[in-house]
């Protein structure tokens, strides 16, 4: 890549780091799977109300989410905390073992990357970072759902899960309505129209 910017390696990293480079060039290091993350986001329509709403009412939004993303990842936890104890293949059977529970963080982002240098569009998302490890009941530690396997398949569930419930508080506690789209299928908040959603949407443009 640099020779195809017209740039010289070592001038940009010096002739030490690119000598432990090549030293380290043939070395493999299996570091398998530490952890995943799961983005959780919400139809245009609702990060857009949300970026023209007041302080009050962006504060409401915000907890809604989360409320709504914790109870998406309880079921996730339900469903995928646990280990497997034993040979699994060649006609055996894992034991399934219970755990204390998935380990990880959520962290909430309100904006898009930028696009062209400036600030990023209204985009309320949450990433869910959930380490490759449980604690099983007998003490060890053991990989997460059958080798995350189980963890990734209902991920797409998980957030339908999250945005369904943040439109039933939304219409419980504000009075919101939504409708389905015809093109997306996606429920969208009912006020803010398509031309406004795009003009919130320059990366996808």
């Amino acid at each position: 890549m640099a020779a195809a910017a017209g740039l010289s390696v070592e001038h940009l990293y010096g002739g030490d780091v690119i000598a432990e480079a090549n030293r380290w060039r043939n070395h493999h290091v299996d570091v398998g799977l530490r952890g995943v993350d799961l983005s959780l986001d919400i139809p245009k329509s609702i990060s857009t109300g949300y970026a023209l709403a007041g302080e009050e009412l962006v504060a409401a939004i915000e907890d809604e989410w989360m409320a709504s993303v914790t109870e998406a990842v309880g079921a996730l936890e339900e469903w995928t905390a646990y280990g497997m104890a034993g040979h699994h293949g060649d006609g055996q059977r894992a034991e399934r073992v219970a755990t204390s529970g998935l380990l990880g963080w959520t962290t909430l982002h309100r904006s898009a990357r930028p696009v062209d240098a400036s600030p990023g569009d209204p985009h309320l998302h949450v990433h869910v970072n959930i380490a490759h490890m449980v604690h099983c009941e007998d003490g060890k530690w053991r990989t997460t759902a059958a080798g995350a396997g189980d963890l990734l398949r209902p991920a797409h569930l998980i957030n339908e899960i999250a945005e369904a419930r943040l439109r039933a508080r939304l219409i419980e506690c504000h009075g919101a309505r939504f409708a389905r789209s015809e093109t997306t299928g996606a429920w969208e908040l009912v006020g803010v129209d398509g031309d406004l959603r795009s003009a919130f949407s320059r990366r996808h443009q």
